[in-house]
């Protein structure tokens, strides 16, 4: 995804009777060295992913800013999808198109596995 467009994110709130929960869509825009998003685009990935290649992708993220922010199972609107708050039956996380598989914190940066998911 390019510089400047947006990624939404519903953090997973818990689960309580088989209905999961989210917390209400928080927009971050894309910048270089902050927030990066992308096709996961490599031979490791292949072997790592195998079917699920084609829908891996993969977002790097300042640690200092974003540290806690992303957790397993939090859902995401990616590639151009945003979450439509203004229909009166919208629930928090509906028709979000991804959900955060791992988040593997370094010294300076996160990595953060994404998958896509059908809304």
């Amino acid at each position: 995804m390019k510089n400047g467009q947006s990624v939404w994110h519903c953090k997973f709130l818990g689960e309580t009777d088989g209905i999961q929960t989210y917390s209400a869509p928080t927009e971050y825009k894309l910048k270089f060295n902050y927030l990066t998003l992308n096709p996961t685009n490599a031979l490791w990935a292949t072997e790592q992913y195998g079917e699920k290649f084609s829908k891996m992708w993969t977002m790097t993220a300042k640690k200092k800013k974003f540290e806690g922010v992303f957790t397993e199972g939090d859902l995401l609107y990616i590639d151009g999808v945003f979450p439509n708050v203004t229909d009166k039956d919208y629930v928090n996380g509906d028709g979000a198109n991804a959900i955060v598989k791992s988040v593997l914190p370094y010294y300076l940066s996160m990595t953060i596995n994404v998958e896509r998911i059908e809304p």
